[in-house]
């Protein structure tokens, strides 16, 4: 089995196991399920003031997301944390299938983009929940960890490629060393039939 395929059935046991375990152990609890309420939690555990807007109509229009599918998880009891390990689930599947080619890059992109949202989805989660922001894995962490699988993954990739093309090189160039034998024996049946060298 190739490195691509080692790695993608590790992917999916992995998130069989956070989808496990982000099942067990729930505890629904009350949340706050206000949107002005869940923004000004966003601003504290961002440390920005009262009442500032980074991002204007933009940032807030985003937040939308984050805030709906979070109430709902908060309110289901699911644990920040595990939604991070999702997020940082989701951004190594992304990596996984760009490594794939060429031919997957909107899938890459969709997983990318879905990565990004759970991992506001987490934040969401905490704030809701009264639990505060800091997760498991938190910042551009899970970001950095991802990078770094994905260039693990493409080195072994390129590695498996480059010993394809090396094998490939040498079947070439013994078919070379092949016709160049056949050449120099016609060569040298046609020098004797001429009667020289």
């Amino acid at each position: 089995m190739s490195w691509t395929g080692l790695g993608g059935a590790g992917l999916a046991v992995g998130g069989g196991l956070i989808l496990a375990w982000a099942a067990a152990g729930r505890t629904p609890r009350e949340v706050e399920r206000g949107f002005d309420a869940f923004v000004a939690g966003w601003r504290r555990s961002h440390r920005l003031p009262d009442g500032s807007d980074p991002g204007g109509r933009v940032t807030l229009a985003w937040l939308r997301l984050p805030w709906w599918l979070g109430q709902r998880l908060a309110a289901a009891g699911v644990d920040p944390n595990r939604v991070t390990l999702a997020a940082l689930w989701l951004a190594l599947l992304a990596g996984w299938t760009a490594a794939l080619g060429a031919g997957w890059a909107a899938a890459a992109g969709t997983l990318t983009l879905a990565a990004g949202l759970a991992d506001g989805v987490d934040g969401a989660v905490a704030v809701l929940a009264g639990l505060g922001v800091g997760g498991l894995v938190t910042g551009p962490m899970w970001l950095a960890l991802a990078a770094a699988c994905t260039v693990r993954l493409h080195g072994s990739l390129k590695e498996e490629a480059l010993a394809e093309l090396r094998t490939e090189l040498d079947r070439a160039h013994a078919e070379v060393d092949r016709l160049a034998g056949l050449l120099a024996d016609a060569r040298a049946t046609l020098a004797q039939g001429r009667g020289g060298p």
